[in-house]
C-alpha cells in the first residue's frame, strides 16, 4: 500500500472527485482529524440539510448496530457518514444499498468473490466471514444518516493482539 494522502489535503480531493462523478446527492464535505462519532457530527453539522459527508481517520467512540462499539484504530481505519434526505431514501434500504456499493467497490481492489454481505449490516471476507466494514443507518429529522466504517490498514497480527480475531482489513486481505 501507498503512504495516504495528509488528512487536510482530503476535502478538496473529495470534492472534486464528485464534481468530476456528478455525484449531486453530497454538495459538501467535512474532513476531521479526530470526532467522537461521525453519525453524531453529521447530525450536527448538517442542521437538517441534507447532502453533507462527514469523514475521518479516528473516531474516539464509534458505535455500530444495536448500541455496539465501533472499534477504531487511529490511521488504521476509514469511518464515515453521509447525511441523505430521509423522504428520498427508504431508510431501511440504505444498509442493503450501501453494502452492496461497498462489496462493489472493494471488487476493484479485491481478487473475485472475495466479499460478501452478512445480513443486515456488515462486508465479511466470504471464506472466513471476518467483518471488514460496518454500515449503520440511522434517521433524525429530515435526515438518513449513513454510517460506514471500514478497516484498512490493520495487519492479521495487529487484529488478533487487539481481540478482534472475527475482523479483518484491506490490508490483511
Amino acid at each position: 500500500m501507498t503512504d495516504p494522502a495528509p488528512i487536510h489535503t482530503w476535502a478538496d480531493a473529495l470534492e472534486a472527485c464528485l464534481e468530476a462523478h456528478a455525484i449531486a446527492r453530497i454538495n459538501r464535505v467535512a474532513v476531521l482529524a479526530e470526532t467522537a462519532s461521525t453519525q453524531d457530527a453529521a447530525r450536527r453539522m448538517a442542521a437538517n440539510q441534507p447532502g453533507l459527508l462527514v469523514i475521518t481517520a479516528h473516531q474516539t467512540t464509534g458505535r455500530g448496530r444495536l448500541g455496539r462499539a465501533w472499534s477504531d484504530h487511529p490511521e488504521h481505519s476509514l469511518a464515515m457518514t453521509l447525511a441523505l434526505n430521509a423522504r428520498a431514501h427508504e431508510p431501511a434500504h440504505l444498509a442493503l444499498a450501501t453494502g452492496v456499493a461497498l462489496a462493489q467497490a472493494g471488487a476493484g481492489l479485491l481478487p473475485a468473490d472475495t466479499l460478501g454481505l452478512k445480513w443486515p449490516n456488515d462486508l465479511v471476507e466470504r471464506t472466513t466471514g471476518r467483518k471488514l466494514a460496518g454500515i449503520l443507518v440511522e434517521t433524525a429529522g429530515p435526515l438518513a444518516l449513513v454510517g460506514i466504517g471500514v478497516n484498512v490498514t490493520h495487519t492479521r497480527d495487529q487484529l488478533d493482539s487487539a481481540g478482534l480475531a472475527a475482523a479483518t482489513s484491506l490490508a490483511d486481505l
